[in-house]
């Protein structure tokens, strides 16, 4: 299954990863701007880098002599259950899911899409790809042979493989010892821009805004501010006949208040202001 997924990624013909890379490369190409030239070859740069080190990948894990602790190879064992079945169908979609289904799914003209993915009016590129020489739809694969090809002289046997290690530390020591070298990239990635995204993270947009002004002003500020005051007019359930007669008279003075204070529905002069407190006097007498 390892092979296979290393064949995929390489670009061989006829496995799924062919079709998906390589149509990419195509529709760069079949742009006919510099920057899509530009894009071309720097994928298909990228394919022999794939190749290559796919290649190697094989060989360092089931060719080359064990170089590593004994207790780590004797715990070695496959993969469990649970993990082959995904792997094994992973497996069969490399292989076979690729040509199947191509035409069907990225062919010219397919309706498979419908209307999930937009085209654009003036979007021709991909029948400019699909006109280009048979020449140029290789040239990836070529790369990737090519890289694989070189990994397999490379690394193909032990000997091979020893010579580029001493040629390494000692004709180009000072390039591997470079390039060996950790330079603390992530250790300034993560103090200088990780850290203080996740300060800002979590004392701005989750303390301040979302458990702040969202919560407070949101519905549990709400369902909070309700239940306090619920609790409020709880209280206020003393039993005591006086208490609830205060509070009645409070809301007719209240009322009474605000009837007087109505100054634009008929109850401008004084005179008229009178005869409505009157009026709610003698009716709730009655």
């Amino acid at each position: 299954m390892m092979f296979i997924g290393s064949v995929a990624l390489m670009g061989v013909p006829f496995r799924t990863g062919f079709y998906s890379k390589d149509v990419i490369l195509e529709v760069a190409y079949g742009s006919y701007t510099w920057y899509g030239h530009v894009a071309h070859w720097l994928g298909t740069g990228a394919a022999f880098c794939t190749g290559f080190y796919s290649m190697r990948l094989l060989y360092y894990t089931f060719l080359a002599e064990a170089g590593g602790h004994r207790k780590v190879y004797e715990g070695a064992h496959d993969a469990p259950r649970r993990m082959a079945i995904p792997l094994r169908v992973l497996s069969v979609g490399s292989v076979r899911v690729g040509w199947v289904t191509k035409d069907r799914m990225i062919g010219l003209g397919t309706p498979f899409w419908g209307q999930a993915l937009y085209t654009h009016v003036d979007g021709r590129v991909r029948i400019d790809a699909e006109l280009i020489s048979n020449q140029v739809k290789l040239i990836p694969v070529f790369f990737s042979m090519g890289g694989g090809g070189r990994a397999r002289r490379r690394y193909g046997s032990y000997g091979n493989a020893k010579k580029v290690y001493e040629r390494k530390v000692t004709r180009f020591k000072s390039r591997y010892v470079y390039l060996s070298k950790k330079w603390f990239f992530d250790k300034v990635y993560t103090e200088w821009v990780v850290v203080p995204a996740r300060h800002h993270a979590y004392h701005t947009t989750y303390k301040g805004i979302d458990r702040g002004v969202i919560e407070i002003r949101g519905p549990a500020g709400l369902t909070q501010a309700l239940y306090q005051r619920g609790k409020r007019l709880g209280k206020m359930q003393s039993g005591e006949v006086y208490h609830y007669s205060l509070v009645m008279v409070i809301g007719r003075v209240r009322l009474l208040r605000r009837t007087m204070a109505t100054t634009r529905s008929g109850f401008g002069s004084l005179e008229k202001r009178l005869r409505v407190c009157g009026r709610y006097f003698v009716y709730n007498r009655s």
